[in-house]
């Protein structure tokens, strides 16, 4: 589901012109198909990690506690935000670090690619890494 929001990109997140959260995309401009295809990309970087997330965080569920279960949809942000972090400690730049997380380095780099998705194997972010 694409969902246009000027607001929160001209009041809260200025930075920004998209943002895709737990599969949602919420975009300033509907007209920038770039941007769309680029946070499309995250979604389906977000469903591959969220389906294997299920698996291991399911299975230790089973075992131990189903609170294990909501480490489910906010797998994709931790590992977003460790795979930042040390890119961090790596560049000490933030936004080289932030450009050269695989998730964000292969969006960048398809985003152009309009057809990608329908040949895109399953986590091909990981080439990025």
């Amino acid at each position: 589901m694409i969902i246009q929001w000027k607001w929160l990109f001209e009041k809260v997140l200025t930075r920004f012109a998209g943002i895709m959260l737990f599969g949602f995309l919420f975009v300033k401009d509907l007209e920038d198909k770039e941007l769309i295809n680029h946070e499309k990309i995250h979604v389906r970087q977000f469903l591959e990690i969220s389906l294997v997330a299920g698996l291991v965080f399911g299975t230790v569920a089973w075992f131990i506690s189903l609170w294990f279960l909501l480490g489910i949809p906010v797998a994709f942000y931790i590992w977003y935000g460790i795979e930042f972090l040390i890119r961090l400690i790596k560049y000490r730049d933030r936004e080289k670090s932030y450009k050269k997380i695989s998730f964000e380095h292969e969006a960048y780099d398809k985003e152009d690619d309009f057809t990608y998705l329908q040949n895109r194997r399953f986590w091909r972010f990981w080439k990025y890494i």
